[in-house]
């Protein structure tokens, strides 16, 4: 059984085109049994492979349990570990938003950066048909499109899902038959979060009904894949006519092509859901477009759309304060809003002046790590270069410089301590310019 298993998930990697042998593979490896397996089974097939493990600090000595494990089992079959510590539940707090989902983006965003730093070819996830099966039952609850129904891809961008043809049965016996050790997650047992209620009470129900309900699922998600292909070229067509763009985050449409069109409905949808619309404010939407009223709007935390009698307009609200990232060692490099971020160590023959502000140059010793990048907020105050040492608050600067509102809340601000170091298009703080007495110098440039 256990050959077959592994001939399964050697022809899916091949089948769905995931990866080649050449390529090199950063595999995201929590501790536990899932993503073990993966790691044993990847080293077994003779792939390239690195490790990279998270700890999110959430179950104290329990995490970093898990940490040591997962470097010891690197060691052990001598594959480079990488490991970051973030205190999320501190972070989540400061952003006021879910534990859960800024955790996953801080992760996320952490694998990319290690993809461009080491030259990886591809993020390699422990995702197995369970989880497909819990995901798209969690999708069904809330109200989705095709793409809610057919789940997570095997690949998308650079994340790849070998696990999805196999359920947690198979790596059950994988893990018995190979003698792995690995850590239990406590909170799994907990019904505190929304996938372990269904995980632990809704699919032993529909167990009862299909004993195959993870393989079922598995081949439905397959079917689906190749429909929602040929919808979304169907409605993409139809969108790119329909939608016109007025701003850097704003768009419209004319009410009555949705109002007149028999998949309207599925227009709006496939339009406004990317944008974190839920389905029942999408049927309110169509509702009032479908009678011809104006002057409603709809919103969430980032986007609102009003409903005119002639136009629907889809624009972005101001953007709310979020740390983005937390740089702990530098060369740095890193995406935020489609903003290449780049940080080195540089000497004083390299120091030039920009007149834009888009690539500064800081004294070393003054700066403490981590530097913090986040977006500007209301009380933000440092001391410009030059103004002997008065204090300025950002949101004046801002408007001297004539900043655009829109411009405004995207502009990244950098930290050292609390200490404001340097503001996009604005310049750097006096207290950390460079000196006759200084060596070392940090560089930090917007692409």
């Amino acid at each position: 059984m256990m050959n077959n298993t592994l001939h399964k998930i050697s022809s899916y990697i091949e089948e769905k085109k995931l990866f080649l042998k050449k390529d090199k593979l950063l595999v995201a490896v929590s501790g536990g049994i899932d993503s073990i397996v993966l790691l044993h089974i990847l080293h077994h097939l003779h792939y390239s492979i690195q490790v990279a493990h998270v700890n999110f600090q959430l179950r104290g000595e329990e995490s970093n349990a898990d940490e040591s494990f997962v470097k010891q089992v690197c060691e052990k079959l001598q594959i480079p570990f990488h490991t970051k510590r973030v205190d999320v539940k501190t972070f989540a707090l400061e952003n006021k938003g879910s534990t859960q989902m800024l955790a996953r983006q801080l992760r996320y965003d952490w694998f990319q950066e290690l993809v461009q730093e080491h030259q990886l070819n591809y993020i390699v996830v422990a995702h197995h048909a369970n989880d497909q099966s819990e995901t798209i039952l969690q999708h069904i609850s809330k109200g989705a499109g095709i793409a809610g129904l057919r789940g997570m891809l095997p690949k998308q961008n650079k994340i790849v899902r070998p696990f999805l043809c196999i359920d947690k049965n198979n790596i059950q016996y994988l893990a018995e038959q190979l003698k792995l050790k690995y850590r239990e997650d406590s909170s799994n047992a907990s019904d505190k979060y929304e996938r372990n209620q269904i995980r632990h009470q809704v699919v032993p129900v529909l167990e009862t009904i299909n004993p195959n309900l993870h393989q079922s699922i598995f081949h439905t998600t397959h079917y689906l894949n190749g429909v929602e292909m040929i919808y979304q070229s169907y409605i993409q067509k139809r969108l790119n006519k329909l939608v016109i763009r007025i701003g850097e985050q704003s768009y419209k449409a004319a009410a009555k092509s949705f109002a007149h069109d028999g998949f309207g409905l599925n227009l709006l949808f496939e339009w406004l859901h990317p944008y974190g619309f839920n389905s029942e404010q999408l049927n309110d939407i169509y509702t009032h477009v479908k009678l011809g009223s104006s002057g409603k709007k709809f919103s969430n935390i980032f986007y609102q759309v009003f409903v005119d009698r002639k136009f629907l307009f889809l624009e972005a609200i101001e953007a709310k304060v979020v740390v983005y990232k937390m740089v702990n060692e530098i060369p740095y490099q890193s995406t935020i809003n489609q903003k290449n971020i780049e940080i080195k160590y540089t000497d004083k023959s390299s120091v030039s002046f920009d007149k834009k502000n888009l690539a500064i140059f800081l004294d070393a010793e003054d700066i403490q790590f981590p530097i913090t990048i986040r977006h500007w907020q209301e009380g933000d105050y440092m001391y410009p270069l030059g103004m002997l040492m008065k204090k300025k608050k950002v949101s004046d600067l801002l408007i001297n410089k004539k900043i655009a509102k829109q411009q405004k809340s995207n502009l990244l601000l950098f930290f050292s301590n609390e200490k404001l170091l340097y503001v996009e298009s604005i310049g750097i703080d006096e207290r950390f310019k460079i000196k006759d007495s200084t060596e070392k110098i940090i560089k930090i440039s917007i692409n």
